[in-house]
This record gives structure tokens, C-alpha cells and sequence, in this order.
């Protein structure tokens, strides 16, 4: 599926100890907490992470890294799982914002 993603950052490359790739976009996530307790205090907008797709040497990271539009809103085409319960996204695609 498609979905516009704020993307503020990427970060990707290769653990040293293990020599597996790693990919990540950090968004902004599009709720707002508002919660003020006594022991807890939640408020604003928070940033989460996405894994972006690894094949071929991290060449999705690098394109995107590439293109000079990190920051902003693109349109990523992304992969959905289910893990212990927890929905999972992964990058594995995007279209480029068009020119103005």
C-alpha cells in the first residue's frame, strides 16, 4: 500500500560486529499525545521509526538519501506485518515529489 510518510531522517548501514544491514526512516507520527497524569506526561507530536527495505546494499536508502528531499512528506510504497500483536511497516519503495 501507499501511504505519505514525513520522513525527517534516514539512517543506514552495516553493523560492524555482525556485518548485517540496517535501514531506518524516522517520521513524524501523525496523532498528538495529550496526556497529563500525575506520574506520566505525554504531549506533542512524536517521532517513530520505520525500517526501510536492506536488498541490494541498502540501494533504497541510498536513492532516497540521494534525491535531497529528506526532509518532507513522500509517498512510500510499504509493506504491513503483524509481530506479537504489533503492527510492523517497512519501506520498500517511493515516488518522488513532484517539481513545483
Amino acid at each position: 500500500m501507499k501511504i505519505p510518510l514525513e520522513i525527517l531522517r534516514i539512517s543506514a548501514g552495516k553493523i560492524e560486529d555482525n556485518g548485517m544491514l540496517y535501514a531506518n526512516a524516522f517520521i513524524l507520527d501523525n496523532s498528538i499525545a495529550n496526556t497529563i497524569e500525575a506520574d506520566r506526561i505525554d504531549v506533542g507530536q512524536q517521532q517513530a521509526k520505520v525500517t526501510i527495505c536492506t536488498n541490494n546494499e541498502n540501494a533504497l536508502s541510498k536513492k532516497l538519501a540521494s534525491t535531497g528531499v529528506v526532509p518532507s512528506s513522500i509517498l512510500c510504497e510499504v509493506e504491513t506485518a503483524v509481530k506479537k500483536g504489533i503492527m510492523t511497516m517497512k519501506i520498500v519503495g517511493f515516488d518522488l515529489p513532484k517539481a513545483s
